[in-house]
């Protein structure tokens, strides 16, 4: 398993964000002297609901989203969705001290959620649609190899994972009752989309 790159790279960024949220809260309860709570600040309060809610959407989607990655998301997929909830998480702490309904509101906090909300279903439906795709595929039992002394030979296990024939020949192959799964153009052309 490889890590997954893209979805670390933005990590990174979020987590800067993160902590820049995380810091305008320290300075401004510095700032005013409260050391509990929001002392009635409204400015306070948005700041600390501007990184509490980073804290309630942010860690779920970029699980969701090294998993996609993981099981194969395209590289753009990926680009689309993390650069989505960058900017939707950019904006969003700007909209949280505007007054309600004037622009900065509507772009910042409203346009912010809403973003944010549509990459966490889409992310859960990518997910969902990739497990279920991996688990139809149907399972059953490999083909076996001929035996190599002659066609059609009988074979037992022996000691190990190997079979031996009966005739004294000896091949490679999985025990008996060894499950995989079988791999379709069909599959493969649902795993990639």
């Amino acid at each position: 398993m490889t890590m997954p790159a893209i979805t670390a790279s933005y990590l990174g960024v979020l987590g800067l964000l993160y902590a820049f949220l995380g810091l305008r809260v320290a300075r401004t309860r510095r700032g005013n002297k409260i050391g509990f709570g929001d002392g009635d600040n409204l400015y306070l309060r948005s700041a600390i609901r501007a990184h509490a809610h980073f804290a309630e959407y942010v860690p779920i989607i970029v699980i969701m989203n090294a998993f996609l990655e993981m099981g194969g998301a395209s590289s753009a997929q990926m680009h689309v969705l993390l650069g989505t909830l960058t900017l939707s998480r950019v904006l969003h702490p700007f909209g949280m001290h505007a007054k309600p309904m004037t622009p900065q509101f509507i772009v910042g906090r409203i346009v912010g959620m809403i973003l944010t909300v549509l990459v966490l279903v889409a992310s859960a439906l990518l997910l969902l649609r990739r497990a279920d795709a991996s688990n139809s595929q149907p399972l059953a039992r490999p083909r076996g190899r001929r035996c190599c002394c002659r066609p059609g030979a009988a074979s037992r296990l022996s000691g190990s994972q190997t079979r031996r024939c009966i005739a004294g020949g000896r091949r490679q192959g999985p025990r008996p009752g060894f499950r995989q799964r079988i791999q379709t153009p069909a599959v493969d052309a649902i795993a990639i989309s």
